[in-house]
């Protein structure tokens, strides 16, 4: 799983738990973030295929009344991330 799965996945977890569609939630983190995302992009999030940037995960954070950690923390059964993956998104190509 990487991380873009990951967050998508718990983003909607969240989502879903809070009784949002994603209509919803683009509507209500476009207040925040002075642009409505539409559903094909938090679809696409959710899945994986586009990344958060910080400033959205802020947003997600106080829209779904969450914390940033819960939206960055693995659920248990999701397994380990792909190494791969922390390469890919940090210049250096280590996790540090």
């Amino acid at each position: 799983m990487t991380v873009e799965e990951m967050v998508g996945r718990r983003v909607a977890e969240i989502r879903r738990s809070r009784g949002m569609s994603q209509h919803d939630l683009g509507e209500r983190l476009g207040k925040l973030l002075e642009r409505p995302l539409a559903r094909q992009a938090i679809s696409a999030a959710e899945k994986g295929l586009r990344r958060f940037t910080a400033v959205e995960l802020l947003a997600l954070a106080e829209v779904l009344n969450a914390a940033v950690s819960d939206i960055l923390t693995p659920p248990t059964a999701a397994g380990p991330m792909r190494p791969a993956t922390w390469s890919a998104t940090c210049p250096t190509g280590s996790a540090a």
